[in-house]
């Protein structure tokens, strides 16, 4: 059991360091590709990988048609509205400041979650929070 917690660990650490360096990478990709261009080959990379994943372990199960349109709707207004602003603030601002918004954003869900479900934060997560930022 304990090595199961450390690969998750490992891999949450992995995924903090690939996506920190996200901002840097598209910042400099700017030379060369427009925001909205960079963010459609993110996602056809990431669409590939996925089924890669699935085909390499054989997951065959797909949703019901009431599943595939929430989830088409979810990539389509969330995950793509908020990379095509995203894309379009790092354009306009230095990688720096885009990190520090960006990495606010486990601040500012803490604050709605108390806000809209009317409890306190609790001091684990204000904590990661903070050794966060």
């Amino acid at each position: 059991m304990k090595s199961s917690r450390t690969i998750h660990i490992v891999a949450a650490a992995l995924a903090c360091l690939l996506w920190s360096g996200s901002l840097i990478a598209s910042k400099l990709s700017y030379d060369t590709l427009g925001p909205m261009s960079l963010g459609l080959i993110r996602f056809a990379i990431s669409t590939l990988v996925f089924f890669a994943i699935r085909l390499v372990l054989r997951d065959h199960e797909m949703p019901d048609l009431r599943g595939m349109a929430a989830i088409a709707l979810t990539g389509i207004l969330g995950t793509t509205l908020y990379f095509a602003a995203e894309n379009y603030g790092v354009a306009m601002l230095p990688a720096s400041t885009s990190s520090l918004i960006v990495g606010s954003f486990p601040a500012m869900a803490l604050v709605l979650e108390c806000l809209i479900d009317k409890v306190s934060p609790q001091p684990a997560k204000t904590l990661g929070i903070v050794l966060a930022c």
